[in-house]
């Protein structure tokens, strides 16, 4: 029987979406598109970048972003390259 690969779809939307967008998008927007997406099941979900926000404003926030959604994740377990993981676990 014929085995098919594995599929594995990280989202970009928050980080590479936002990154070419003209307009200041509040926080609180930012989070609750997060929010939606995280309801349709993704595991893996790119939440933004660490960047100078001199050369990328639209990342300027992202510790903030964060934060809310640290406060809005269910029982997963988000996990940064960034961050201390322990600080995030449920």
């Amino acid at each position: 029987m014929r085995q098919w690969p594995k599929v594995v779809y990280k989202e970009e939307c928050m980080r590479e979406g936002m990154q070419i967008e003209d307009v200041n998008i509040p926080v609180e927007q930012k989070v609750r598109l997060l929010d939606a997406i995280s309801e349709t099941g993704l595991k893996n979900i790119v939440v933004g970048s660490f960047v100078s926000p001199k050369y990328t404003p639209q990342m300027a926030c992202i510790d903030e972003i964060l934060r809310r959604l640290i406060l809005i994740v269910a029982s997963e377990q988000l996990v940064s390259p960034f961050l201390d993981d322990s600080r995030h676990r449920r």
